[in-house]
């Protein structure tokens, strides 16, 4: 004999709408947790430092820091100073922070690819040699500003390079010669 009257306990629509509704929501709960406790410990990982140049040279926020490759940082924000330079605010990696030492310098990274066409310029770490002493959190980080294309012009003697085009022209048609020959 049963108390309970017939179809008590069958679900109904409403019920697993509401039942879907709280998983959800206690989802969301827990995944709003862990970003939370993320970004919280996310100031515990980061160190800031600041450079400047006479230009940003390409330079965009989130711009990568590599040292030796590997990615220890990224920028952090681009501003222009009331001098008309650029202050470059860097965020690296707390953990690395044995290498982070006085004499450090960033320099622009040179090689042309994809990845800078798109998004910019990135930064080279070179830590100081035989330094001792560490960099501490908002240092300045001296930055070694690429050359441009007059200070390399300036270096090259026209006269010179015109000479080696005719050397190289006059040993392109020996080789043609030799090829046509054979």
């Amino acid at each position: 004999m049963s108390f309970a009257a017939s179809g008590a306990f069958e679900t109904s629509t409403q019920d697993k709408m509401l039942g879907a509704f709280v998983s959800i929501a206690l989802l969301a709960l827990l995944y709003f947790y862990l970003i939370r406790a993320d970004l919280l410990d996310t100031e515990a990982k980061w160190m800031r430092f600041h450079t400047d140049m006479s230009s940003s040279f390409g330079i965009n926020k989130g711009a990568s820091v590599t040292f030796s490759g590997v990615a220890i940082g990224s920028v952090e924000s681009v501003e222009l100073t009331t001098q008309g330079r650029v202050k470059v605010w860097l965020k690296l990696q707390k953990k690395y922070h044995d290498v982070y030492l006085l004499g450090s310098q960033l320099e622009l990274k040179s090689e042309m690819g994809l990845s800078q066409v798109l998004g910019g310029s990135d930064m080279i770490f070179t830590p100081a040699i035989d330094a001792q002493e560490l960099l501490k959190e908002g240092s300045y980080i001296n930055s070694v500003e690429p050359a441009s294309i007059e200070q390399l012009l300036g270096d090259v003697s026209v006269e010179e390079v015109a000479q080696q085009l005719v050397g190289i022209v006059t040993n392109l048609n020996a080789i043609v010669a030799t090829v046509k020959d054979n």
